[in-house]
């Protein structure tokens, strides 16, 4: 299903220093890709939060199915950036980290002894298997990701490691216009 933003979302919108749109085109995905591994900054806050606090960075409005949007970013990131993210079968994988998971939640070293992050798997085993992959997907790109219910324009799905002073787990469900309204109760 199409979903129309600008027709679904009316809201005090104001950019922030340093936001912009994206232009058409435009990679929409920054890998964490890092040359040497005390530089990952994103990737390392990310571990850090998913592994003490997965349940108010991993959030989903009860009986939300966010597989079939979850799906078309997984391909979305692969074609992208293949470099840092890949598709085989029903296998999710994160070469630069060094792991995939397949489609039921199982993980995979993809070279057993020579993992360049092998917290990435601790993190992931800690886990619930239905977690997994999204997860796998959220560690391998500096942004969080936010999944909307096209038909109610609610925050549907979060998986939100580096929020800016709000808390994910009271956005989740809401409506987008409402959480985005200017308000101190919205925070």
């Amino acid at each position: 299903m199409a979903f129309d933003f600008d027709a679904a979302v009316s809201a005090p919108f104001r950019m922030q220093p340093g936001l912009r749109r994206i232009a058409p085109g435009a990679q929409q995905l920054t890998p964490n890709i890092a040359p040497q591994r005390g530089t990952a900054v994103h990737l390392r806050e990310k571990l850090a939060v998913l592994q003490t606090y997965p349940w108010q960075a991993l959030l989903a409005r009860e009986g939300f199915d966010a597989a079939p949007a979850l799906d078309g970013l997984a391909r979305h990131a692969a074609h992208e950036q293949p470099q840092a993210f890949a598709l085989d079968g029903g296998n999710w994988i994160a070469p630069i980290l060094g792991w995939a998971v397949d489609a039921n939640g199982s993980l995979h070293e993809l070279e057993p002894a020579r993992t360049p992050w092998p917290e990435v798997g601790d993190c992931l085993r800690s886990l619930p298997a239905g977690w997994r992959r999204s997860v796998l997907l959220s560690l391998a790109f500096s942004e969080d990701f936010a999944i909307l219910d096209g038909l109610d324009a609610t925050i549907a799905w979060l998986a939100v490691a580096l929020p800016s002073h709000w808390a994910p787990e009271r956005k989740v469900g809401r409506p987008f216009a409402e959480v985005h309204a200017r308000s101190p109760t919205t925070s």
